[in-house]
């Protein structure tokens, strides 16, 4: 075979070369900025939730609902906070100056970052139910509830367990199924810069 045969240069120009799609990449980031935007507000909803209970409940609150009541705001506050911190890479990344390289190196962090949401969310579906347990045997045993008014927030706890908490565990695990799938596919595609 000779030279003229095999002309290297020739065929690295025919090579077909996959173009980046710059405004479907940005339309893609800002999706999914609006989205970890939309979540944190229902995060942070659910911060406000909290004292809000406190404020609007039709009577007093004993010194023991008081007390439980605060250290599930405090487990509230430092898992949003968390929640926040993992969103961090969407949540203050300008894309009007950046290149497409950061814009790719951003999306994999937080697809990244979306799968450990999923998966600290679907932890959570495991500690919930324990806040809600502790509460009803501390109040019991303690005697700091009346007894009728416990059984009756019993049996309400107890269907919002049964009910929400399995739906919440199923809709994370498809979460971080989904987020470790996209984020295969985003890595396997060949982007250039």
């Amino acid at each position: 075979m000779s030279n003229d045969d095999f002309n290297l240069d020739q065929i690295w120009q025919q090579q077909d070369v996959a173009e980046v799609d710059i405004q479907s990449l940005k339309r893609q980031w800002w999706l999914m900025r609006m989205k970890q935007y939309l979540y944190m507000l229902f995060d942070a909803l659910a911060v406000i939730s909290v004292p809000l209970a406190m404020w609007l409940l039709p009577k007093k609150l004993s010194i023991f609902e008081g007390i439980w009541i605060s250290i599930v705001f405090l487990f509230v506050c430092v898992w949003f906070f968390y929640l926040l911190w993992l969103r961090r890479f969407s949540l203050g990344f300008k894309s009007e100056t950046a290149s497409t390289s950061d814009f790719i190196e951003r999306v994999k962090l937080q697809y990244k970052q979306n799968i450990k949401i999923a998966y600290v969310n679907k932890v959570l579906c495991y500690v919930t139910p324990m806040f809600f347990v502790g509460y009803v045997a501390f109040a019991y045993w303690g005697d700091f509830v009346d007894q009728q008014e416990l059984l009756r927030k019993a049996k309400l706890m107890l269907v919002l367990n049964i009910v929400f908490i399995p739906l919440m565990w199923l809709w994370m695990h498809k979460r971080e199924l989904k987020f470790k799938r996209l984020l295969r596919e985003f890595e396997s595609q060949s982007f250039q810069h």
